[in-house]
C-alpha cells in the first residue's frame, strides 16, 4: 500500500514544497490523516529510484540516527560514561528487532520510532528548563508524528503530565505542570472532541482482558512460532525473550534514578504498554517497534548492572553509580 501510493505521489510531483496545494489529494490517497509515510516513500524513490528496496534502504539509514540520538540521550540523562557509551551505541545500532523491521519491511514503524525518540529528546530539554529549544524541536516533530501515528503524540503528552504529577510539588514543578496541561489541552483541541470520542468508542469495542493483552503484546511472537510472513522475527523474538530478566532489572534501575526525565521515561513506556494491553487490534509485534528504544535502554542497563555485580561480587553496587567502563 505504501509502495503503490508513494509512486502515485511521485507521478503527481507532490513534494513538501507544494504540499498545501496537494493536501486534500494526499489525504484522499492515505484515506485518513496518517499520511506522512506515503510522502516518505516518495522521497525514498527520488533518492534511490523506484523499487521496494528504496524506502527499506531509507529505513536502514534511519537506524543510524536512532542509535546516535539514543546514545546521546542516555549519556545525558542516565549518566552513561566511558566505553559503555560505545557499547550502548552498538547495542542500539544492531538491536535485533530494529534491524529486522528496518531491513525487511517497507513499514512506517522505524520512522515512528525515530520521531518519538526525537520528541523524547525535546522533552529532555523541556524538563531541564530549556523551553525554547524544546519547542523548536518538539513542535515540528510532533506535527510529523501526528500525521504518522496520531495517537502517539497524545499518549506522550499524557506521560509528560503524569511525570509532573509524580512526587512532591515544587514551584518549578507547578510551572511544568501548568505548561503540560496546556500542551494536552492543545492536542485535545487539534484532535477534536469527535475524533477523541470515536477513538474511545473504538477502544471499548476492541477492549480485551488486560492481563492477557499485556503478555500478548510484550511476548509475541513466540520464538520460532511466527507465521511464515513474519519468519524474519524468529531470531529477534528469541533475543527479546532471553533479555526479559534484564528488562525487568533495567526498569528497576531507571526507577531508582529518580529524575524528572526518568519519571517521564517510565510513564511513557507504561502508558503505551497499558493502551496496547487493552486494545486487541494493536497487539502485534509491529506496534512494539516504537518502544524498542525503551526496551533497549532497560535491557542494556539491566545487563550492565548484572555484569558489574559479577565483576565486583564483594562490592555493593549502588543504583546511583554511573555505568562507566574504562
Amino acid at each position: 500500500m505504501y509502495y503503490q501510493e508513494g509512486i502515485v505521489l511521485l507521478q503527481h510531483h507532490v513534494t513538501l514544497f507544494n504540499l498545501p496545494q496537494n493536501w486534500q489529494f494526499l489525504l484522499s490517497i492515505g484515506g485518513g490523516q496518517n499520511v506522512l509515510y506515503y510522502l516518505y516513500n516518495t522521497y525514498a524513490f527520488k533518492l534511490f529510484g523506484i523499487g521496494y528496496y528504496a524506502p527499506v534502504a531509507l529505513n536502514v539509514i534511519l537506524t543510524g540516527f536512532i542509535a546516535y540520538i539514543g546514545t546521546r540521550l542516555v549519556e545525558k540523562e542516565f549518566k552513561l560514561k566511558g566505553d559503555a557509551r560505545i557499547l550502548f551505541f552498538l547495542f542500539l545500532l544492531f538491536y535485533p528487532d530494529i534491524l529486522a523491521w528496518s531491513n525487511v519491511m517497507n513499514g512506517k514503524d522505524i520512522l515512528v520510532l525515530l520521531l518519538e525518540l526525537i520528541l523524547i529528546a525535546s522533552i529532555s530539554y523541556y524538563l531541564r528548563g530549556k523551553i525554547f529549544r524544546s519547542l523548536l524541536i518538539g513542535i515540528p516533530i510532533g506535527f510529523m508524528l501526528f500525521f504518522t501515528r496520531f495517537y502517539a503524540i497524545f499518549l506522550i503528552s499524557l506521560a509528560l503530565l503524569l511525570a509532573n504529577l509524580w512526587g512532591s510539588l515544587t514551584l518549578r514543578k507547578v510551572f511544568f505542570l501548568i505548561f503540560s496541561f496546556f500542551i494536552v489541552f492543545f492536542i485535545f483541541h487539534v484532535l477534536g472532541i469527535d475524533a477523541i470520542l470515536l477513538s474511545y468508542h473504538d477502544l471499548l469495542q476492541k477492549f480485551v482482558n488486560p492481563l492477557y493483552g499485556f503478555f500478548r503484546f510484550l511476548l509475541t511472537p513466540i520464538p520460532f512460532h511466527a507465521e511464515q510472513s513474519y519468519a524474519f522475527l524468529n531470531l529477534p523474538s528469541l533475543f527479546h525473550w532471553l533479555m526479559i530478566p534484564f528488562l525487568i532489572l533495567g526498569i528497576i534501575y531507571i526507577y531508582h534514578v529518580k529524575t524528572p526525565f526518568s519519571r517521564f521515561f517510565l510513564s511513557y513506556f507504561f502508558i503505551f504498554v497499558i493502551l496496547y494491553s487493552v486494545y486487541g487490534e494493536l497487539q502485534g509485534p509491529r506496534h512494539r517497534v516504537q518502544l524498542d528504544y525503551c526496551l533497549a535502554v532497560f535491557q542494556f542497563y539491566g545487563f550492565m548492572w548484572v555484569l558489574r555485580s559479577l565483576h565486583y561480587p564483594n562490592r555493593p553496587i549502588s543504583l546511583d553509580s554511573k555505568l562507566e567502563y574504562t
